[in-house]
C-alpha cells in the first residue's frame, strides 16, 4: 500500500529523540478506539491529570490530532516539533553516511505517519504531561505508535473487518495484529462483546506476553449501570473500556460510573455522530444541521444506521446522504450502503481531499461510486472533482441541502474533516487571538 511501511526499525531509532518521561495508555481496535481515547482524555482532565492525546487521522489540520488537556497544539508549536524531528533525522542520516554501514543497513527516512507520531511524542515531552493517550494508526503490532517504551494500560476495542490486505482476511488474524500492543505486566482492557474466536486470540496472546487481561463483560455492574443510562450499546462498551482503563491506570482516583458518565457524554468528539451547523452556507437550513459521522466499514455503518433510524429519520422520511469512501483494499462498500440507505433516500457521491500525512488513502472516484450504488437500486448523483469548480463536497452538499430532508455526511473521516473545514472553521478563534 502506497506510503505504508509497517516496520518499527525507523521508529525505534527515532525514539532516541524523545525522553518519554510520561507513561502511555495505548488504544487499538477497529471501531471505537478514537471515542475511547476522547473519553480517557476527558476523564483525566476531570481528575486534574495533565494529559496528551494523539489520534488519527486528523480532521482539518495535522495539529488537531495532537492535544494537550483536550486542546489542539498551536500551529507554530507543531511546526517547531516537526522540524526538530526532521533535523534529528538529517543528523542521523549524515552519521550513517560517514560510518561503515553498508547501504542495505542505512534506514530509510521516516514515513509521514511516523513523522506525525514523533511530533506528537515530542509535544508530549515538551508539555511535561503525566500520561499520553495514544491511538493506534493501523493494526497495532507494527504500527509506529507501538514504539512506545512504557505503557500504563493497553486497550483493545471492537474488532471488525477492515484493512484486510494489511492485517489479515479473518477476524482472528486481525485480532492477532491488534494484540501486538500488549506488554508484559501491563494490564490490557478488551471489549468483551468481541466474538469468542477473537477473545481467544487475546487470551492466548496475553498469556504469552504476561499481560493481565480484563474483559469489559467481566464487570457486569459497570455495564449494567451504563446500559441503564440509555446510551447506545456501542457507546456502553466504549465507555466501559475507558472507565476500566482509567481505574487501572489511576487506582488512587476513585471514579464512579455516575461521576464518569456526564464527563464522557459531554466529551467533544468531532466527526462521530456529530451535528454540524451549515446555516451560514445554506440559509434554508437554519435549524437543520448536517449529521456527520466517520463510519467507514460495515460495523460502524450499522452503528450509524441505528442512530439515524432512532434519532434522525422521522415517520420513515427519506434521508439525503453525502458519501465518499476510500479505495483501500478490504472496504465492503456495498455492505455499508445496504445497511445505511433506504429505497426513497437520495445519495450524493463526492470525493475527499487527499492527506499528505496519509498518502496511501485515496478516494474512490465519485462516478465509480455512483455506479456501484446505482446497481443497488438507489437514487444517486455524482460530483466529480474535474467538473465541480467549487469543490466536490461543496457541490454535493448544496444538492443534498436543496431537499427538505435530513442530510448525513459519512463514509470516511477524511470527508468529515473536509466538512468541518468547509462549514465550521474550528480554529477561527485561535487565528483571531494571534492577530491581536
Amino acid at each position: 500500500m502506497k506510503g505504508v511501511s509497517l516496520n518499527l526499525q525507523r521508529m525505534a531509532r527515532a525514539m532516541g529523540s524523545v525522553s518519554q518521561s510520561w507513561e502511555a495508555i495505548h488504544v487499538a481496535g477497529t471501531n471505537g478506539k478514537g471515542s475511547v481515547c476522547t473519553y480517557l482524555s476527558a476523564l483525566c482532565k476531570r481528575s486534574n491529570i495533565h494529559n496528551g492525546l494523539f489520534t488519527s487521522p486528523y480532521l482539518v489540520e495535522p495539529r488537531d490530532a495532537i492535544k494537550i488537556d483536550g486542546v489542539p497544539i498551536l500551529q507554530r508549536n507543531y511546526a517547531r516539533y516537526r522540524q526538530q524531528i526532521l533535523d534529528d533525522q538529517a543528523l542521523r542520516t549524515a552519521e550513517d553516511g560517514q560510518g561503515d554501514l553498508p547501504t542495505s543497513r542505512v534506514l530509510a527516512p521516516l514515513t509521514e505517519f511516523e513523522l506525525v507520531t514523533m511530533t506528537a511524542f515530542t509535544a508530549f515531552d515538551d508539555a511535561t504531561i503525566d500520561v499520553g493517550i495514544v491511538e493506534v494508526g493501523l493494526g497495532g503490532r507494527l504500527d509506529s505508535t507501538n514504539a512506545l517504551r512504557t505503557k500504563k494500560v493497553t486497550v483493545i476495542t471492537k474488532i471488525g473487518l477492515d484493512h484486510q490486505k494489511m492485517l489479515g482476511e479473518t477476524l482472528p488474524e486481525i485480532a492477532k495484529e491488534k494484540a501486538g500492543i500488549m506488554m508484559a505486566d501491563v494490564p490490557c482492557v478488551v471489549d468483551g462483546s468481541n466474538p469468542p474466536e477473537v477473545l481467544e486470540v487475546f487470551r492466548q496472546h496475553a498469556l504469552g506476553v504476561g499481560a493481565p487481561l480484563y474483559l469489559t463483560t467481566d464487570s457486569r455492574d459497570l455495564l449494567e449501570e451504563l446500559y441503564q443510562s440509555e446510551v447506545m450499546p456501542h457507546q456502553a462498551q466504549n465507555m466501559a473500556c475507558a472507565i476500566a482503563a482509567f481505574r487501572l491506570a489511576f487506582p488512587e482516583v476513585k471514579l464512579s460510573v455516575a461521576e464518569a458518565l456526564p464527563v464522557m457524554t459531554n466529551a467533544l468528539h468531532r466527526g462521530r455522530l456529530s451535528w454540524l451547523d451549515v446555516s451560514r452556507q445554506f440559509s434554508s437550513r437554519k435549524d437543520k444541521p448536517f449529521l456527520v459521522d466517520g463510519a467507514h466499514n460495515p460495523q460502524s455503518a450499522s452503528t450509524l444506521s441505528a442512530y439515524v433510524e432512532k434519532h434522525v429519520r422521522q415517520n420513515d422520511e427519506p434521508i439525503s446522504w453525502v458519501i465518499a469512501v476510500s479505495n483501500q483494499d478490504g472496504k465492503d462498500a456495498q455492505g455499508m450502503f445496504r445497511t445505511l440507505f433506504r429505497p426513497d433516500d437520495k445519495v450524493a457521491c463526492v470525493a475527499f481531499r487527499r492527506r499528505p500525512t496519509m498518502p496511501w488513502v485515496e478516494p474512490v472516484e465519485p462516478l465509480s461510486l455512483a455506479q456501484t450504488i446505482q446497481t443497488l437500486g438507489f437514487t444517486v448523483r455524482n460530483f466529480d472533482e474535474s467538473s465541480t469548480p467549487s469543490g466536490t463536497l461543496a457541490e454535493g452538499s448544496s444538492w443534498a441541502a436543496q431537499h427538505n430532508t435530513p442530510v448525513v455526511v459519512t463514509g470516511s473521516l477524511y470527508l468529515v474533516g473536509d466538512a468541518y473545514d468547509l462549514f465550521d472553521d474550528i480554529f477561527a478563534h485561535e487565528r483571531r487571538a494571534e492577530e491581536i
